[in-house]
């Protein structure tokens, strides 16, 4: 069973609030082991405001994740700031992660990214640091963490 839904609203002086929430259960059965009953929610919650040319967002993420009976729950807080002048663009974001169940542990992951369009040429570099460990869960989008830098010319 999958199932997930979102809520997007606009508040006074120019706020938006947000939040969604995904979850999955699995049943896995096997003639030697049985079945075993497995079960992933994410709660998600965020806050943003476009103030000039930035565009500020403070997020919050809550995953569990129960499987075979091991209970692991993951928690972040994320702020970001981007930033758009002349073709300019420039990201910037900061992590702070938790995971409490059988290991627990906290890390910081950040992440940023320029991007430079003039006419039909463009320069970009994306920088990752840190340990990602929402890209370890059931709900991971994306699993690579990469520093990049690159041209295109059209």
């Amino acid at each position: 069973m999958c199932s997930s839904d979102l809520v997007y609203v606009r508040l006074p002086l120019e706020f938006y609030v947000g939040g969604s929430y995904s979850q999955l259960a699995l049943r896995t059965e096997s003639p030697d082991a049985g079945t075993f009953h497995n079960s992933h929610r994410q709660f998600q919650a965020q806050l943003s405001r476009r103030l000039y040319r930035h565009y500020l967002r403070l997020s919050w993420t809550g995953t569990e994740l129960n499987m075979r009976g091991s209970y692991q729950k993951l928690t972040s807080w994320e702020a970001e700031d981007s930033f758009n002048w002349l073709g300019i663009t420039a990201s910037a974001a900061v992590r702070l992660q938790r995971v409490a169940g059988d290991e627990s542990k906290q890390t910081y992951y950040t992440r940023s990214s320029l991007n430079w369009n003039r006419g039909r040429f463009s320069a970009y570099g994306n920088w990752e640091l840190g340990k990602d460990l929402a890209n370890q869960s059931i709900f991971a989008t994306t699993t690579a963490t990469s520093s990049e830098i690159g041209r295109a010319h059209v």
